[in-house]
């Protein structure tokens, strides 16, 4: 559950700007969803901000019952505002939880390690450098699919989990990472990455790597068709809707997108060349429906260039580091997607 209060100033993650204004209520109120919150206050408008604190749940690796259930974990407190957006009444109008409750699963991690680490990355130039410098952390981290929870019938999580990644959850975590300097900040960046407006519901969530450029522009670029020139192809999408008219995802509406991508056949060293370090690069699929199959890094080292990326398949379930080349000569395409300094 949430508590809505004004936590102590030491506490948040970031100052009340001049021009934002304050939901001035001093009281604690527990909340379940937007959609409540709007019932107590009555008087929210667009434009106002408020306080938060999300009270979350830590999960040390390796502590299950024979239920399989996580019994050892300590709170952590994290203090941050909502924006008053057409996002939030949205979700408040549709009353699905948000902020409800987040999960935390570190692994092998601790919150002092996190912290050091994106310290230290924090002094790195360059955005790709830095993905590289974080992401080369988690190689060999195992394989874990479905991680995240929330779906149509299923109430949104913020979901952390470090000790089992895949190839979409990498990402998230690596681009979070990559912005904060404080696990405090990865969380707020992790919400605003995988979420639109940072709203925490499924609605919200970026369920397609293409989602990317469309919300997160400011924070990353396609760059597909400056790479691909003239080899580059654009597809006509109807995301979400299978050939048949159904859904892969129930609750998402379908959404027509054009996806740039430059066909594999066309790709040769000259190409490669143009891709930088800590690019994000998603695997092109002609599935009706589907922008990319796959997602992973590329990582150039000398005169190498890797994808590195959390592998399901099933000599690997750990993500490694593979040939660019080797990997993608067999696939339809790929699309990329290159992170803007910030």
């Amino acid at each position: 559950m949430t508590s809505l209060y004004p936590p102590p100033a030491a506490l948040m993650t970031r100052p009340v700007t001049a021009s934002e204004k304050v939901v001035p209520e001093a009281r604690c109120i527990s909340v379940l969803s937007l959609g409540s919150l709007v019932k107590q206050l009555g008087h929210l408008k667009k434009g106002f901000t408020f306080p938060i604190a999300v009270s979350s749940q830590v999960y040390p690796a390796g502590k299950t019952s024979a239920r399989g259930r996580i019994d050892a974990c300590h709170s952590y407190v994290h203090c941050d505002r909502i924006a008053v957006t057409e996002a939030f009444f949205k979700v408040a109008k549709e009353d699905r939880p948000v902020y409800e409750k987040t999960r935390i699963t570190l692994g092998a991690w601790s919150q002092a390690r996190i912290d050091k680490l994106l310290v230290q990355a924090s002094r790195i130039d360059g955005a790709g450098s830095r993905i590289a410098f974080l992401s080369r952390h988690f190689l060999d981290t195992p394989y874990g699919e479905s991680t995240l929870i929330g779906s149509d019938g299923v109430p949104e999580e913020l979901v952390v989990n470090l000790a089992a990644l895949d190839c979409f959850t990498f990402i998230d975590y690596i681009e979070a990472m990559r912005l904060a300097s404080s696990f405090a900040e990865f969380l707020k960046r992790l919400r605003e990455i995988r979420y639109r407006e940072g709203v925490v519901s499924y609605v919200s969530r970026n369920h397609f790597f293409t989602d990317w450029k469309e919300f997160n522009g400011r924070l990353v670029s396609d760059v597909t068709a400056m790479i691909g020139r003239e080899r580059t192809r654009q597809s006509s999408k109807t995301l979400n809707r299978k050939t048949d008219g159904s859904l892969f995802l129930e609750g998402i509406p379908a959404r027509s997108r054009a996806v740039d991508y430059i066909p594999s056949t066309t790709i040769d060293q000259d190409l490669v060349d143009r891709l930088h370090n800590g690019d994000y690069t998603g695997i092109y699929t002609d599935t009706d429906g589907l922008d990319v199959s796959h997602v992973g890094i590329v990582i150039k080292e000398s005169t190498r260039v890797y994808l590195r990326h959390a592998s399901s398949a099933g000599a690997s379930r750990r993500v490694i580091d593979q040939l660019f080349g080797d990997y993608v000569k067999e696939k339809p395409g790929v699309v990329v997607l290159r992170p803007r300094t910030i």
